[in-house]
């Protein structure tokens, strides 16, 4: 008899990362950004501290343009 492998879809086999939550002072640093960069504020909508550090960054860059 043939042995049948079952393979099972990558997402149950790839773990997901534990994401650190967004702190107080990254929400804060986002609102007084956003004004400076005259952008929407979006310190609400962040859920990660990762994506909190890009959008940081990237806020610093445009509110040095204006």
């Amino acid at each position: 008899m043939s042995k049948t492998t079952v393979l099972q879809p990558l997402s149950s086999q790839v773990a997901e990362p534990e994401m650190a939550e967004i702190t107080e002072s990254q929400k804060a640093e986002l609102k007084r950004l956003s004004k400076e960069a005259r952008v929407p504020d979006m310190s609400d909508i962040v859920t990660t501290s990762e994506e909190a550090e890009r959008r940081i960054r990237d806020l610093k860059e445009k509110a040095k343009m204006e």
